[in-house]
């Protein structure tokens, strides 16, 4: 089906208003679910772009799915896509720990279409307490361009408390 929906506000503390509009296409193929999402924003500190999605979900079983996810985002101040092509395994182990593999292409469309990163993660996601607080620890492998594809290594941990009516 065909869903939609926009905003606009303010983000952060000082001023910064935004808008956006996203139309997102889900209808389920033979051995895939297929997405299409194109969102189109302005943003005071960006100014106007688009995003355009496609992702392709395949369950493998029960607690484990697969998604290739193809993505460019155009900022008309850059005046070129950022381009990204992510294939990730998201597996859920119980109702309070998950982890998500992922490899990722980050790119450019201009001067010629090229790789400017390679990226490498595991996340893995613990729920700690109800449905509101959560640890995320997030080792990463970055690969870029601008150091001749030299390991950049990273490690996030996070605390998320979520906080709801």
């Amino acid at each position: 089906g065909i869903k939609a929906d926009g905003g606009s506000g303010i983000i952060d503390i000082s001023i910064h208003p935004f808008a956006r509009s996203n139309v997102s296409f889900i209808t389920p193929l033979k051995l895939v679910q297929l997405k299409l999402t194109e969102s189109l924003y302005t943003f005071n500190t960006t100014g106007p772009g688009e995003n355009t999605l496609l992702e392709l979900d395949h369950h493998i079983s029960d607690k484990i799915l697969f998604r290739s996810t193809s993505g460019a985002t155009f900022l008309y101040d850059k005046e070129y896509f950022d381009l990204h092509q992510d294939l990730s395994i998201f597996h859920t182990l119980n109702q309070d720990t998950s982890f998500l593999y992922q490899v990722t292409a980050n790119g450019v469309s201009r001067p010629s279409s090229e790789v400017s990163e390679y990226v490498a993660l595991v996340l893995f996601r613990q729920r700690l307490h109800q449905d509101w607080i959560f640890l995320e620890l997030n080792p990463q492998l970055h690969y870029p361009k601008a150091t001749n594809f030299l390991l950049d290594a990273q490690f996030i941990a996070r605390f998320e408390f979520m906080m709801s009516k």
